[in-house]
């Protein structure tokens, strides 16, 4: 039965959980990233003033030699987390709406897997689903890194309107942006400072003819959020690109800042 409702100032008390995040390395690590991530080669290190610094193009050192007398690909393998489909996971019952906050807005959500029902907020975690938004017959959910719309009647991708979408062969994108950055490419990306934090990371150098160009990044693009991933800090890259690997995500949405406007690119991966 669908519950829709209003609330006023009654609290519903429950714990607000939180992703957990990537642990930080503790050596230099250099990956490259597919160029829809926009971060293509992340140097990721402890060490956060000097990355600040660093171009996170910047090539990476020679790897040591094999018995062939040829350099050895430092190979990083991630093992990848198959979510189960959000729909077998929960069913929203209704909402209950607050006139004076929308944060004292709740959600009856069942968990089917334990097959119990319970009150929730925005910020609150249900079967690795985090409640983003609730609205008057529908909850926004973060989930898998994606974004999904909850209603009474099933489960949605949320739905994104991008200004370019693309089909990306994820290989060959590493690779050939792999080449593009061992010939000696002037390709940059650097953070965005706002108000003393990293907003984004602006990419610069970007040639004609290079694969960014090819998937709709320009110039004095600043990349500032992949998926749900903000990128305001120097680990921020590499995780995007872990995360996308991790989860086996099929649809990247790049936001970027062009010219200081909002602009969408949209990956469907290969």
């Amino acid at each position: 039965m669908s519950i829709i409702g209003r609330i006023h100032g009654n609290r519903v008390d429950k714990t607000v959980s939180h992703l957990p995040l990537s642990s930080r390395l503790d050596m230099s690590l250099k990956c490259l990233v597919a160029a829809f991530l926009l971060s293509a080669a992340c140097l990721f290190c402890s060490d956060y003033p000097s990355i600040m610094r660093r171009n996170l193009f910047a090539p990476a050192p020679a790897t040591p030699k094999n018995g062939t007398g040829k350099d050895s690909p430092a190979k990083e393998t991630l093992p990848v987390v198959k979510m189960p489909p959000l729909e077998e996971s929960i069913d929203l019952k209704g909402t209950l709406l607050s006139t004076s906050s929308q944060e004292k807005s709740v959600a009856v959500i069942e968990d089917k897997r334990s097959k119990e029902t319970d009150f929730y907020r925005i910020g609150d975690m249900v079967n690795s689903a985090i409640v983003k938004s609730i609205g008057e017959s529908s909850i926004t959910v973060e989930y898998g890194f994606q974004e999904f719309e909850v209603t009474t009647r099933g489960v949605f991708p949320l739905r994104v309107y991008p200004d370019s979408e693309y089909d990306v062969s994820l290989e060959e994108s590493i690779l050939e942006l792999g080449k593009e950055i061992s010939s000696g490419s002037g390709l940059k990306a650097v953070p965005a400072i706002e108000n003393g934090s990293v907003s984004g990371y602006m990419v610069t150098g970007i040639e004609a003819g290079s694969i960014l160009e090819k998937l709709g990044i320009k110039n004095n693009d600043i990349i500032t959020r992949i998926n749900t991933i903000s990128l305001d800090s120097p680990e921020k890259p590499l995780y995007a690109y872990e995360t996308v690997m991790k989860y086996a995500i099929r649809r990247v949405t790049v936001h970027v800042l062009r010219e200081n406007l909002p602009y969408t690119l949209l990956y469907r991966i290969q």
